[in-house]
């Protein structure tokens, strides 16, 4: 018995489609993003008229956010759009053979992408006004 199946976890249509060793690959990611992100919404500050720094914070916090949404709902946005799951091995992917499944799957990632994307915008947007607002050149 491997450990998706002593948790429980295995593949539902359009709600799961990573185990745990996924789930910890997408945790060192978020290791990654988050202090990147942190770091970048403190230095827009230093550039606020930057259009460059406004569109590295916008796709560093998108990332954070997707990789959240990912580990929160054990459901990976490229796997669903490649009709794809692993609750094994890592690389050891399989495929969703079912359409109505693979549908269920794509509908959920255009979610995560959509609300995960108006909510970056919205986190850039409003912090690149802050930093504007407050320009202390």
């Amino acid at each position: 018995m491997n450990i998706a199946e002593k948790s429980g976890m295995s593949y539902i249509p359009g709600r799961c489609n990573i185990g745990p060793k996924e789930l910890m690959v997408r945790r060192k990611f978020l290791m990654f993003f988050l202090p990147v992100s942190f770091g970048l919404s403190i230095a827009i500050f230093a550039f606020p008229e930057s259009k460059f720094m406004w569109t590295i914070l916008l796709l560093s916090s998108f990332s954070a956010i997707v990789l959240i949404r990912e580990i929160t709902t054990k459901f990976c946005v490229l796997f669903g759009f490649f009709s794809l799951y692993n609750f094994k091995q890592l690389g050891n992917l399989d495929h969703v053979m079912n359409s109505q499944n693979k549908s269920h799957d794509r509908r959920r990632v255009l979610k995560i992408l959509v609300a995960s994307l108006l909510f970056a915008f919205v986190y850039s947007s409003l912090l690149h006004y802050v930093a504007i607002t407050i320009d202390v050149h």
